[in-house]
């Protein structure tokens, strides 16, 4: 490995401080990433809670230090996450969280609803219709975040049919913004004098994304939040994460905002906070600063809103993203904004949720030294002579989908040497619904000098994404394999074509050696649809030059 320095950006602000797998025509947000487990309903919680509340509360030593480079100071949790915590686990939580640098925690809802009507709540919530206390997540994460000195912005309602209705029905997005701003009431006489100093802020939950169009209405629901929330308190601020797509170019990006930000009636100091959309697949790594630039020019047209990053920290397959793709991220934005946040450190990098400790521990040398580590590349072969593709019509197996359309498999589009151009909306893609695909290629017969792999994929329209990462394999015998070189991973990769809906990568990998084998594997790391129009394998017909 080779260490190498972080670029020193931007002080972090530390005073300021998001996908069930999308089908054709979903979006997919850090709202949409949570992992399925809905909020505590009035019939599945517990009616006593104070077995989980004896513990005594843990002061911590840790000190946030500001830094001469982009660091991430606040984390994202989705509730039920914290549903089962006891008192010191939740102190133990937010210690890691601190070892980090992140001294806020965005509870990204407190409230479930279905149009307008309370369905599960993670505080005493008196506004459903029998009046049940669902859960005491909001109670115990501000005592340990007011005995630990640090800040809660507190989500509010999450309404459940959000991306189906999104600004279409106006006297819906009226009863969802009454019922949030009732919450909010009900929240902050439970505990704004109990907890004055953890109780910090406001999340606005339902998730804006590039290009929804209604900016007019955009506007107003969010009025409909800030105008009686700064009556409420005016020292509270607003947060909110809209999410990026790259069908959605940096210009219109701009425009949208520009006139989005004219509209509502922000107050200095409210939080503008978009989702960099790389972790979902909406944008790829080397788009963000174009995107981030755009974004800037907006924020400038309203003065006093504060421009932050939400840095997602995860993989499209919903594991947690290597260190080195998230430093780029977080530096990246922090050229423009004034700090970073994630979703998600307490998902996919606190050690006692994911039982690993050495992502943290990547963490939090980045966060005190400003240095991580970056994978090495080894040599590959070097060779302009003319290549044969072996792959062509070869039989393979392991591309199994149940569409019932032309996107369908039919034994043979993955070798016909059919490449097309860059646009998923060709039959000549396979399409599937899946969680890691291992596609397996009988040459026929040991072939040798294979070379150079390639595994075609059209992503970006439809909520199709990109897959993490290919991993190629040799074997004489199907059983016995051979790693070819490495993994192969998206956000290392340049598009091979780019229209303004779809993007295409190839995963191309040459081999440091000739290769010699008669069954190609491509292992492929994804979590959702998958379009895919050729497994392409070559020969060099000379060796290394």
């Amino acid at each position: 490995m080779k260490r190498i320095a972080s670029l020193i950006i931007a002080a972090a602000l530390t005073a300021s401080l998001l996908c069930a797998c999308a089908s054709p025509g979903e979006d997919v947000s850090d709202a949409e990433e949570a992992s399925g487990e809905s909020a505590v309903s009035a019939e599945s919680a517990p009616e006593d809670v104070s077995g989980i509340m004896s513990e005594p509360e843990e002061e911590s030593g840790t000190e946030i230090v500001e830094k001469d480079w982009p660091v991430l100071t606040g984390t994202f949790i989705q509730p039920y996450l914290l549903n089962s915590f006891s008192d010191k686990k939740m102190q133990k939580h937010c210690d890691y969280l601190l070892e980090a640098g992140i001294d806020t925690i965005i509870l990204q809802w407190s409230l479930d609803d279905k149009d307008g009507v309370v369905t599960g709540a993670y505080y005493p919530c008196g506004l459903s219709e029998n009046g049940k206390i669902y859960s005491s997540v909001a109670d115990r994460l501000l005592k340990t975040c007011e005995a630990k000195g640090m800040k809660v912005v507190m989500g509010l309602n999450n309404p459940d049919t959000w991306f189906s209705k999104v600004l279409e029905d106006v006297e819906w997005y009226e009863r969802e913004a009454d019922l949030g701003v009732r919450a909010a009431r009900e929240i902050y006489a439970l505990y704004k004098e109990k907890y004055p100093n953890a109780l910090y802020a406001w999340y606005f939950t339902p998730e804006y994304y590039s290009g929804m169009g209604k900016n007019d209405r955009a506007a107003d629901f969010l009025n409909l939040y800030i105008d009686p929330l700064n009556e409420l308190d005016p020292a509270m601020p607003v947060y909110f994460s809209p999410f990026l797509k790259s069908s959605v170019t940096p210009a219109e990006t701009e425009r949208q905002w520009t006139e989005i930000f004219s509209l509502t009636h922000f107050r200095p100091g409210d939080v503008f906070m978009p989702q960099d959309s790389v972790g979902a697949g909406g944008i790829q790594l080397s788009e963000l600063d174009t995107y981030f630039a755009a974004l800037k020019r907006a924020v400038d047209t309203c003065p006093g809103l504060v421009f932050m990053a939400n840095n997602e920290c995860f993989t499209g397959s919903y594991k947690a993203a290597p260190f080195d793709r998230v430093a780029k991220q977080i530096i990246i934005s922090g050229k423009y904004v004034s700090g970073n946040v994630t979703f998600a450190y307490s998902h996919y990098v606190s050690p006692d949720v994911t039982g690993n400790p050495a992502l943290h521990e990547e963490y939090v040398r980045y966060y005190e030294t400003g240095e991580y580590d970056v994978p090495e590349t080894e040599p590959r072969l070097s060779y302009d002579g003319p290549k044969t593709m072996v792959s062509l019509g070869k039989p393979y197996t392991g591309a199994v989908s149940s569409r019932g359309d032309g996107w369908d498999d039919d034994g043979v589009k993955l070798t016909d040497g059919d490449i097309p151009g860059c646009s998923g909306n060709t039959h000549a893609y396979f399409g599937a619904s899946c969680k890691g695909a291992e596609i397996i290629i009988d040459l026929g017969e040991a072939t040798e000098n294979i070379s150079e792999f390639a595994l075609y994929t059209c992503f970006g329209s439809w909520g199709i994404n990109s897959p993490d990462s290919v991993t190629y394999y040799v074997s004489e015998d199907g059983e016995n394999w051979t790693p070819a070189g490495g993994t192969v991973y998206s956000y290392m990769l340049e598009f091979a074509e780019k229209t303004d809906e779809w993007s295409l990568y190839d995963f191309k990998l040459v081999s440091s050696a000739p290769l010699r084998g008669r069954y190609v594997k491509a292992s492929v790391d994804c979590n959702g649809w998958l379009w895919i129009s050729e497994f392409a394998v070559y020969t060099y017909d000379a060796e290394e030059s």
